[in-house]
């Protein structure tokens, strides 16, 4: 069975609902959300007792007491995998298939999705794509794969095409090249004239950029489009410097789908609204206030497979204003961190700790990671972007400013920070204990 037509037709909607009024957005979510809950109370074993409080018995929800399920946490989710999976796939979410976490964050999670709600994802990459007006007759290169055997370089593999199949316009390839490729062979086909856009993990995307640069490779690009972790701002700076190109930025998780994505207005996201519910709680699981720092929960729509309802993603984020762009998808201002590395403080405090671009371009950081390495001491971990480094003493003091006056700081100057392969940059680490 074909889903392209279904998916134009819903991606021609998502064109429309981004600028619906926030009513009708909720109204839209609460019904699909009463769907959803319905399904998981009779078809998935994990549900059957735990909506008992907000499902009534004829299938409503009480949405005053929404706040009263309970948050589902990863540990849970490994602890009940089976149990979270439909017993009874209604036939219209088509055929699911199973994929694994990146494990980054402790033990890989399986995660099943239906057809259905792959397509819904989809159109959304399709909507983003027309947000940063991408051009759908270059060629995509994408860096990815750990099967050696396939897309291998240095040529890599055309699979397709890589734009709206509705669209004839879509006559760029995806090429793509596995990650036992070197920068070398990466660079060879982003000099393709043919090539306009270049899709890896943030930090390979930036090797790539500084490899160019140390050769005086030109390159041209219009723009990367990243996966798996956020973009730092040095890294946007040699995407720039590199290849002429700005970041195209998803925040997405295999457990919440596509969440957000980035305004090409700015840095910050607009919520995939259509696709998924998002709520930023605090310690005790009641909704924060705009620009209040607090978990991100999720709960995709369409996901009959296997639903994560009211799932914390372990990431740290605040709601911002509303987007100039006209578009009335709420805002995620800023992605801070992750809650497994707030940093702990005498009296059982915990902070998310975040210092400003500017502070640590002033520094003369390339880029950083700050760990609180003992219940006292945090250790600043630098490569330096020049020969003589900045004040330590501003850092110190913003430090001590955000944490506990007699918190200590060294400084530790390296020639590059470890980040191995397919696991997340950590740019603010709790180490206490490890």
């Amino acid at each position: 069975m074909s889903y392209i037509p279904q998916m134009k037709v819903f991606h021609d909607r998502l064109l429309e609902s981004q600028y619906w009024s926030h009513d009708k957005i909720v109204a839209e979510q609460r019904a699909y959300l009463t769907q959803l809950l319905r399904h998981a109370k009779k078809a998935v074993p994990f549900y059957r007792a735990r909506l008992d409080g907000v499902l009534s018995q004829s299938g409503e929800v009480d949405w005053a007491r929404w706040e009263e399920l309970p948050v589902l946490t990863r540990s849970e989710a490994l602890a009940h995998n089976d149990a979270l999976a439909s017993t009874d796939l209604p036939a219209h979410q088509g055929a699911t298939r199973q994929s694994f976490t990146s494990g980054s964050t402790g033990p890989a999670l399986r995660v099943v999705d239906s057809q259905l709600s792959a397509m819904y994802l989809q159109a959304a990459v399709h909507r983003m794509q027309s947000w940063h007006r991408m051009d759908f007759a270059r060629d995509l290169v994408l860096w990815f794969g750990e099967d050696s055997s396939v897309a291998p370089p240095p040529g890599g593999e055309h699979q397709g095409f890589w734009g709206p199949p509705w669209s004839a316009r879509a006559t760029g390839r995806r090429i793509v090249i596995n990650r036992y490729a070197g920068t070398d062979d990466v660079l060879k086909l982003l000099l393709e004239p043919s090539v306009g856009y270049f899709s890896a993990r943030p930090a390979a995307a930036d090797a790539a950029a500084q490899e160019a640069l140390r050769l005086g490779t030109k390159v041209a690009l219009d723009g990367i489009f990243t996966f798996s972790t956020g973009v730092r701002q040095d890294e946007r700076e040699d995407f720039r410097k590199a290849f002429g190109a700005r970041a195209i930025v998803p925040y997405s998780a295999k457990e919440g789908h596509l969440v957000a994505c980035q305004c090409p207005t700015g840095t910050h996201f607009h919520i995939n609204e259509e696709l998924v519910f998002v709520e930023i709680v605090d310690a005790q699981g009641h909704g924060c206030a705009p620009g209040e720092v607090g978990r991100v929960l999720v709960t995709p729509l369409y996901n009959y497979a296997m639903p994560f309802v009211r799932y914390e993603l372990g990431d740290l984020a605040a709601f911002g204003p509303p987007c100039q762009c006209g578009r009335t998808l709420r805002v995620l201002d800023h992605i801070a961190g992750r809650v497994t590395h707030m940093f702990r403080l005498p009296g059982d405090r915990r902070v998310s700790m975040s210092l400003s671009p500017a502070v640590q371009e002033a520094f003369g950081a390339r880029y950083w990671q700050i760990a609180q390495v003992e219940p006292l001491l945090i250790e600043v971990r630098y490569v330096p972007s020049r020969k003589d480094s900045g004040d330590e003493r501003q850092v110190i003091d913003i430090i001590r400013q955000k944490t506990v006056p007699e918190m200590q700081v060294r400084f530790s100057r390296r020639v590059d920070l470890n980040r191995p392969d397919g696991r997340k940059f950590i740019e603010y680490a709790y180490e206490v204990g490890s």
